[in-house]
């Protein structure tokens, strides 16, 4: 139910350029202001459209206003990564300090792959009105006290690619376990496993991004070989040797279709979906999964998820600790045998529930920002 709508203001004058992307929040109204900025989604997202359900409900859950003294909230013009890669972080600390002086909250989104701390070392940014941060990858252990998970957000592919309704599956005597995706060929030994584990507990503060993610695909192979290696379900893999095949997804339109096609079918045909990190902590094939009425395998790497003071997220898939990957394909086996045919149609139903309910854009930022109201 919406109570009312909430206020977000912002300066554009603060955005890093005048070519940078708007915050996911701001979107529909860039579009309003008749902004000659390309704010066309990554090419491999444009399929499903995942800003259409903001842009066509944002007016019933919230209100832009040009006066930051009528807003709620103050959202930071573009996403964190913009200001870090120009080296204009300067810029977006004095949005926030003068969102301060007025004693109005700040959003900030980062939605990015590394898990380090924003640099926000300004003397007028006191904790007791911390910027709110929003983002996708960091470390659930290492979690600051005014920052929140956003989910991978997803457009609706049951609309692209599933028929626009909900295909239920009937439990039948094994399911089928699917992954379509970046992997490793070969799996870890017993020894690089173990320093992957030591690496997850310590936040892979060792690593910088590009050595963490060769080790994560690695991983990756490791779970996907322990399932096939299982022989109480069916396995359904397609290993890629890159993000979306390694294909050119901007110049290669067909080859990229053909890609996500594959993607989406693999996760519809099947009744369980590997859901492991990527270059972030974080897995966008989880909320595909949920948005599909799927059940994910969730390999627990400290990954953080949303709202999790509230919702028991092992209600809605299979948890793996990855220190427990040896035993994934006995965890998996188990949850099937045990799950009564109501209950797994249910558990479906379960899913697509909660991703449209809490993990829409338009409803994810509405439900958090009346949660930290409260």
């Amino acid at each position: 139910m919406i109570e009312s709508q909430i206020g977000l203001y912002t300066d554009w004058s603060f955005k890093p350029d005048k070519s940078t992307p708007p915050a996911f929040l701001l979107h529909p109204w860039h579009l309003e202001t008749g902004s000659i900025v390309d704010i066309r989604d990554k090419s491999e997202f444009r399929d499903v459209d995942r800003f259409k359900s903001l842009n066509e409900n944002y007016q019933n859950y919230f209100i832009y206003t040009s006066n930051a003294e009528n807003a709620d909230y103050a959202v930071m013009p573009s996403d964190w990564k913009y200001y870090r890669w120009s080296e204009k972080m300067h810029q977006g600390i004095q949005f926030l300090e003068l969102m301060q002086h007025i004693q109005k909250r700040s959003i900030i989104q980062y939605n990015a792959d590394d898990d380090l701390p924003l640099d926000l070392h300004a003397d007028s940014l006191n904790s007791q009105n911390n910027p709110i941060v929003v983002r996708t990858s960091f470390n659930a252990s290492n979690r600051r006290p005014n920052e929140y998970v956003m989910p991978g957000f997803v457009g609706d592919p049951l609309t692209v690619f599933g028929g626009g309704q909900l295909d239920i599956r009937r439990k039948n005597t094994e399911p089928i376990v699917s992954f379509c995706g970046w992997s490793a060929n070969a799996p870890m030994s017993d020894r690089e496993l173990k320093y992957f584990n030591e690496l997850v507990e310590n936040g892979f503060s060792s690593l910088n991004l590009d050595e963490q993610s060769e080790l994560v695909y690695s991983f990756r192979a490791t779970v996907l070989n322990n399932l096939q290696e299982y022989d109480k379900f069916k396995t359904d893999f397609i290993k890629r040797a890159g993000y979306c095949g390694g294909i050119d997804r901007d110049k290669n339109p067909e080859g990229l279709s053909k890609v996500r096609k594959e993607y989406f079918q693999s996760l519809i045909n099947s009744d369980y979906v590997v859901c492991v990190r990527g270059k972030g902590n974080y897995s966008y094939r989880f909320y595909e999964t949920l948005a599909l009425g799927r059940i994910p395998i969730f390999v627990d790497t400290d990954s953080p998820l949303p709202f999790s003071d509230e919702i028991n997220w092992k209600d809605y898939c299979i948890w793996v600790d990855h220190k427990d990957i040896d035993k994934i394909g006995e965890i998996v086996a188990s949850h099937y045998q045990d799950i009564t045919p109501e209950g797994y149609r249910d558990l479906q139903i379960k899913n697509r529930k909660i991703w449209e309910e809490m993990l829409t854009m338009e409803k994810y930022f509405y439900h958090l920002f009346r949660k930290i109201n409260t």
